[in-house]
């Protein structure tokens, strides 16, 4: 029990620094699907622990799954737009959404 807390801190302790510390967009994409793993990780876990007859640790993971497909697929499409317009994907590069 207490290796696999560790082991999801630990992941979502990574999700936020590179979400913090990151100025390049991929990587804060890539920062914030390693969070949201790490929190489906907890609602699977302890929806099990608790032994709920519903499941809705599961139930919760898939929406959650759901929301992060469509969160990636809008992210990318606007770095496509960032890199097409501005040739950058560099936070500090990109400082205007108006072309």
């Amino acid at each position: 029990m207490t290796n696999f807390i560790a082991f999801d801190l630990f992941l979502f302790s990574i999700g936020l620094y590179g979400f913090i510390k990151t100025d390049n967009i991929l990587r804060l994409l890539m920062a914030l699907e390693i969070l949201f793993n790490a929190i489906n990780l907890n609602f699977v876990y302890f929806g099990n622990l608790y032994d709920l007859s519903f499941k809705d640790g599961q139930i919760a993971v898939l929406f959650f799954m759901a929301l992060a497909a469509a969160e990636t697929a809008i992210g990318l499409t606007l770095v496509l737009g960032f890199y097409n317009s501005k040739q950058a994907i560099r936070l500090e590069k990109i400082n205007r959404l108006k072309y």
